[in-house]
């Protein structure tokens, strides 16, 4: 029993010396805490989420060959097929040398347009997944049956298909508005 004691108290000291040396480097990086995100895992593990509908139809078109005017005429026959009864909304996210940003817009425009501002090191990956998130708000608050958010982030929709854990919010979102219904 003594030794599972100093067992016991020498792990104490060990998670005690790397909590101060965290705090010590954090100290040095002038981290502010009203910088951070608080975060906690989902209560429901990713993997018995339901599975997010993307559609990568358009990745299809080979950039380089493509004309814009084939890319429009593609769209508007994806739209017209597939999401002809859908409330469409836009997201984009942006990031300049000066500032990160995002949108969530809905065509026609009925429901709230949402625009943010992020923190200037945000990455374009954030600002796209955030705007992502605005559009699942707007889908929240709304009473309309069904919709498609559009946007032309190829890293964020590939997240959805995966069990890729930089997006628990927008999965778990999801999630709660399928079972919804």
């Amino acid at each position: 029993m003594i030794y599972g004691t100093e067992f016991m108290r020498d792990k104490a000291n060990c998670y005690k010396t790397h909590w101060f040396a965290i705090a010590v480097d954090l100290n040095e990086l002038d981290l502010n805490h009203e910088d951070t995100i608080n975060f906690q895992f989902p209560s429901t593990p990713f993997w018995s989420l339901n599975p997010v509908e993307v559609n990568l139809e358009l990745t299809k078109l080979q950039k380089s060959i493509t004309s814009p005017q084939k890319y429009k005429i593609e769209y508007y026959k994806l739209i017209s097929t597939k999401y002809y009864n859908h409330e469409k909304i836009f997201t984009d996210g942006s990031k300049s040398d000066l500032v990160v940003g995002c949108a969530a817009v809905p065509v026609p425009q009925d429901l709230d347009e949402m625009d943010m501002r992020l923190l200037n090191d945000a990455s374009i990956f954030t600002a796209e997944a955030s705007a992502l998130d605005m559009a699942l708000s707007t889908i929240c608050k709304s009473s309309k049956p069904a919709f498609v958010i559009l946007s032309d982030s190829l890293s964020c929709l590939q997240a959805h298909e995966t069990l890729d854990p930089r997006i628990p919010k927008l999965k778990t979102k999801y999630n709660s508005l399928t079972l919804e219904g």
